[in-house]
C-alpha cells in the first residue's frame, strides 16, 4: 500500500500479531501484538502537522480498581467454570518441545486427529492438524481451562474431497516446512521471519509417508500409502481440517480448490468439550505415520 497508494502518512495496520513501528517509503507503519499486550501512541503536532509514533507495552498502565470492581464476581465464577474436569486421558500429551513435536510427530497431533475423527462422524478417511505457534498439550485430567489453552482460535471443521494428485501436493507444500544442513532437521526460515509462522505445517492421519528432505520442492514425499497400498493420483479421499486451512489459509491453494463436503459449525473449543462429555475417559490412538529422512 505504502508503495502504490500517494499522501499516506500514517498506516495502522493488525491481524499479523506483530510489533511493528517502522517507516516504509516515508510512512510509518505500526501494528501491535496480539491480546492487548501493546497500546500505539501517536502524538501529532496541529501546527507542524509532525508526528511521533511509539508501542508501549500495556503492563505501564495499572488496571483501574474501580472499573475491575462490577466485574470481578464474574471473574471468579469463569475461572472456576474453566478449572471444572471434562474427562481423563491415558497418558500425558505435555509438549515440552514444539519442533521436535513436528519432527517426531508428537501424539497430541493424533490425538487431535482422533477428535477431528470424532466430529466427522464416518465421513471423513483422513484428519489433518497442526500445532500453534507455542504448543501447549494435556495433563492426563482435562479441564476446560487446558482446552482453551490449547486450541485458541475460534476454528471450525471442515471436511473436503482430494484427489491423490492434490493430496501429495499438499504434502509437498508441507515438506517444505524443514530443512536438513548436513548436520541436524530445522525449519525452514520463512515460517520463522518475519512472522512466527509454525502453524502452517499440517500433520495428516489416515495415511503414512516420508519426507526425504534431500529431495528438491515437489519430490519430497515418498512411500505415501493408504491402508498399505500406494496412493494413485485418481483416488478420492475425504479428509477433516480446520476452516482456516480449509479456506486456503497459508497458501494452500489446493486445499481451498477441494470440493467441499460438509461444514461443521462448531468451533473446536465446543467439539473437543463434547468429545469428552461422551467419553470421559479415552485411549490416546497414537500412530508414528510420518517419518523424515534426513540422510542417506
Amino acid at each position: 500500500m505504502v508503495n502504490t497508494v500517494k499522501g499516506i502518512d500514517l498506516l495502522i495496520t493488525g491481524h499479523q500479531h506483530r510489533t511493528i513501528n517502522t517507516r516504509i517509503n516515508g510512512v510509518q507503519v505500526m501494528q501491535c501484538a496480539m491480546s492487548a499486550q501493546e497500546m500505539m501512541v501517536v502524538t501529532l503536532n496541529p501546527q507542524t502537522l509532525d508526528f511521533t509514533s511509539e508501542i508501549i507495552s500495556s503492563s505501564a498502565y495499572p488496571s483501574d480498581p474501580y472499573f475491575l470492581e462490577p466485574f470481578l464476581e464474574t471473574e471468579a465464577n469463569v475461572q472456576t467454570y474453566l478449572d471444572q474436569t471434562l474427562g481423563e486421558i491415558d497418558q500425558d500429551l505435555i509438549v515440552k518441545d514444539g519442533i521436535d513435536a513436528r519432527i517426531h510427530k508428537h501424539p497430541i497431533v493424533s490425538f487431535t486427529n482422533q477428535i477431528q475423527f470424532f466430529a466427522a462422524k464416518g465421513q471423513a478417511q483422513l484428519a489433518s492438524a497442526a500445532l500453534f505457534n507455542q504448543p501447549l498439550g494435556f495433563h492426563t485430567t482435562i479441564t476446560l481451562r487446558e482446552i482453551v489453552s490449547n486450541y485458541i482460535y475460534p476454528n471450525t471443521l471442515v471436511i473436503k474431497r482430494i484427489s491423490g494428485k492434490n493430496l501429495k501436493m499438499y504434502l509437498e507444500q508441507n515438506a517444505d516446512f524443514f530443512e536438513y544442513d548436513g548436520k541436524a532437521i530445522r525449519v525452514n526460515p520463512r515460517f520463522l521471519e518475519p512472522k512466527l509462522q509454525l502453524y502452517n505445517y499440517d500433520m495428516v492421519d489416515g495415511i503414512d509417508y516420508e519426507i526425504d528432505l534431500q529431495q528438491p520442492l515437489g519430490y519430497r514425499i515418498v512411500c505415501l500409502t493408504y491402508e498399505g497400498k500406494t496412493i494413485q493420483d485418481d483416488e478420492m479421499f475425504t479428509i477433516i481440517l480446520n476452516n482456516y486451512r480449509a479456506n486456503g489459509g497459508g497458501n494452500f491453494d489446493m486445499i481451498a480448490k477441494a470440493e467441499t463436503v460438509k461444514d461443521i459449525q462448531s468451533d473446536m473449543v465446543e467439539i473437543i468439550e463434547a468429545f469428552f462429555r461422551e467419553n470421559p475417559f479415552v485411549h490416546v490412538e497414537h500412530h508414528d505415520n510420518i517419518r523424515i529422512v534426513q540422510a542417506d
